[in-house]
């Protein structure tokens, strides 16, 4: 199956003119792997943002690690919530509150080690995360 899947793969790289990836434009071509390099490039800083955050919570309050799946449940919750609601407020306006609150939410993460003042941050900023 992985053959026949690279075959194909392959078979889209000939200079045919019934082929449509043959006759990209080469700036089309250009900005998808531009758009692959960045996109990774992204995930990368994600995945190192996240793993850090993570050990972070996991000294300062180990519990909040414990239920990050159901906290990640609840952010995508309010993040459905927040998109309802996106046609009254406006995207611009939804934009920006998100990004305050998510920047007032890593400053809780630094200020205090309160339980739920941790999980209610990490709820808003995986919200404004998600949203962005």
């Amino acid at each position: 199956m992985i053959v026949s899947h690279l075959r194909y793969l392959m078979s889209l790289t000939k200079n045919d003119s019934s082929n449509p990836v043959s006759i990209w434009n080469p700036r089309y071509k250009r900005n998808v792997y531009l758009y692959m390099v960045i996109y990774g490039l992204l995930g990368f800083a994600t995945g190192v943002t996240n793993n850090t955050l993570i050990s972070y919570l996991d000294l300062t309050a180990n519990k909040v690690v414990t239920g990050m799946a159901m906290y990640s449940a609840f952010s995508s919750l309010l993040l459905a919530v927040l998109l309802v609601w996106i046609k009254h407020i406006g995207y611009k306006k939804m934009l920006l509150l998100v990004s305050i609150l998510s920047v007032l939410s890593l400053l809780v993460f630094n200020v205090t080690h309160t339980f739920w003042l941790m999980v209610l941050a990490y709820i808003i900023m995986g919200t404004g995360l998600k949203y962005v």
